[in-house]
């Protein structure tokens, strides 16, 4: 997604720079760097991907692409339901 895009998807979910900075006690320079791809936070854009609806490695798959990627419940090899009874 094109930094046009973003912005109008943002804009469509009833956000602004200005919203999402002050959402996230951040300047709105911060939430703009990050939108045009010359900032890194995570936090800041890993809630922009979530108001439009997106993973943030599709917004920015460059940055984020190797990013390790969550665990989920009952993933874990050695969680009690895959752990074999001892004998």
């Amino acid at each position: 997604m094109d930094v046009i895009e973003l912005i109008y998807r943002l804009k469509r979910a009833g956000h602004t720079q200005v919203s999402l900075a002050q959402e996230l006690g951040v300047s709105r320079g911060v939430v703009n760097d990050v939108i045009h791809d010359r900032g890194a936070s995570l936090r800041v854009a890993s809630h922009i991907a979530a108001v439009v609806g997106v993973d943030v490695d599709q917004l920015w798959p460059d940055r984020y692409k190797d990013r390790p990627q969550p665990r989920h419940m009952g993933t874990r090899p050695d969680s009690k339901e895959e752990r074999q009874p001892e004998k």
